[in-house]
């Protein structure tokens, strides 16, 4: 715990779940996966552009939770796997070309869904 949380009386502490995270926090981190279609990445694309809406909240509970926050893509890679090694790197316009067609292709993946 913080030492802002020192407020918050020990005996409610005991059952805290969730430290206020002050406005502005930056949390980094990666998604890994393993032989992902188009159509996922433009899930994961499409998630991203909800987050940029408002529509992702972190946090479990609707008083609770900590808000909205920005879900921001800003590299892909792809991997060969004989030899291992880097195939390709995605980064700037190219990742957003790269993610724009992921998208489309999982936008045809529902539509075609919906005429079934």
């Amino acid at each position: 715990m913080k030492d802002d949380d020192k407020a918050v009386s020990e005996k409610a502490r005991a059952f805290m779940l969730a430290v206020p995270v002050k406005e502005g926090v930056r949390f980094n981190g990666w998604i890994k996966g393993e032989n992902l279609s188009a159509e996922i990445i433009g899930a994961i694309k499409e998630v991203q552009d909800m987050s940029e809406r408002g529509f992702v909240q972190f946090g479990g509970y609707k008083t609770r939770g900590m808000g909205a926050i920005k879900i921001e893509i800003e590299k892909l890679e792809k991997y060969k796997t004989l030899p291992f090694g880097l195939d390709k790197s995605y980064e700037g316009e190219e990742l957003g070309e790269f993610l724009d067609s992921c998208q489309e292709s999982y936008q045809k993946l529902l539509q075609s869904a919906k005429k079934e």
